[in-house]
């Protein structure tokens, strides 16, 4: 959507005398927040389609349809995933959430499943997420085990620019292990999908 999105910039910018300096990457972010989503429905006709990039651009213009779903368990990418207040009083675990983003591992545990659908074009999985803060809620131990305290959250809704959704296509699943010295913490173990077997060539 970037040449979309910068195309609703430019014009903006033009139709309110703005010069495109870097000072005005807040009156940016509030025309992005506040008009782009009815712009760009008004767009659609305008949209290729031609390519399925150009598809999908079209069913986001066109907005989501009513038909969208909430659920408590999702199996993808060879994880099943729960919820965590399925998980209440199970002695399984299936909430916990990893992604990788530019080198940077995010740990989280599954709040909520949505399935979104565009019309019947596309239909997208977002997970939401609580998820630990990467300055103060992540450790790294000498042998390269990673601890996560759940009591120190980012994007917790307190700021416009938190995000605390992932596509479930992003998602990999991990566990999470009370740690018995400091209490709060969990040692956080990788899994592997399931029916993903290692065979050596």
């Amino acid at each position: 959507m970037t040449p979309v999105l910068n195309e609703f910039i430019k014009q903006k910018r033009q139709e309110n005398d703005v010069g495109g300096c870097q000072d005005n990457d807040s009156i940016d972010n509030q025309w992005i927040l506040n008009e782009f989503a009815d712009w760009l429905q008004s767009q659609v006709h305008n949209l290729d389609d031609s390519t399925v990039e150009g598809k999908l651009r079209k069913a986001l213009a066109g907005g989501l349809s009513n038909r969208g779903k909430r659920m408590k368990s999702v199996i993808i990418n060879g994880y099943k995933f729960d919820i965590v207040d399925r998980e209440r009083f199970r002695t399984t675990q299936n909430l916990g959430v990893m992604v990788e983003v530019e080198d940077q591992e995010y740990y989280g545990k599954l709040k909520e499943i949505f399935e979104l659908d565009y019309y019947g074009s596309f239909k997208v999985v977002l997970f939401l997420c609580d998820w630990v803060d990467i300055r103060r809620g992540i450790k790294t131990n000498s042998n390269g085990g990673v601890r996560v305290i759940f009591s120190k959250l980012m994007h917790t809704g307190r700021y416009v620019h938190d995000d605390p959704f992932v596509f479930s296509s992003q998602a990999k699943q991990v566990f999470y292990v009370e740690d018995e010295i400091q209490k709060g913490w969990c040692h956080v173990v990788n899994t592997k999908p399931r029916d993903l077997f290692d065979v050596p060539e």
